[in-house]
């Protein structure tokens, strides 16, 4: 089974919010547009780790795709504090879960002004159909 991550143009849409510890419980600000790039290039970098998650017997004929919303909160130093769904219905919670706990454990580049952040983003995996036999 081939997949690959999908972020280019309108399939990955990240809302980056950036919430400073001491001013816990105020209006979160926009994290600047290069983190929001970094955070972009190592999802897309790494999506092939996440293909396990999806056992390719529960490919349906049809499914394009695996798709899950993540939440995940990055402290200052690049590590993943939590990882969960942000919301709303996807792939059943065996596969959701795998998909978060390979998140939890990557290490993303340091928040901008070493605070926390808190990053919404689809996990996408696209299938190619197998090659046709001769």
């Amino acid at each position: 089974m081939r997949a690959r991550g999908r972020t280019g143009g309108a399939a990955l849409a990240l809302a980056i919010l950036v919430l400073p510890p001491a001013l816990a419980g105020a209006k979160p600000r926009k994290a600047p547009a290069p983190y929001v790039q970094a955070v972009r290039a190592l999802v897309d970098g790494r999506a092939g780790e996440l293909v396990d998650c999806v056992d390719p017997a529960a490919i349906k004929p049809g499914m394009a795709e695996v798709r899950v919303a993540a939440q995940v909160t990055i402290l200052s130093d690049g590590a993943v504090l939590s990882a969960g769904r942000a919301g709303g219905k996807g792939e059943p919670d065996k596969i959701a879960r795998c998909l978060l706990d390979k998140v939890r454990a990557w290490r993303f580049p340091p928040p901008p002004d070493r605070q926390t952040v808190v990053v919404d983003f689809p996990i996408v995996l696209s299938f190619e159909p197998p090659p046709a036999r001769k």
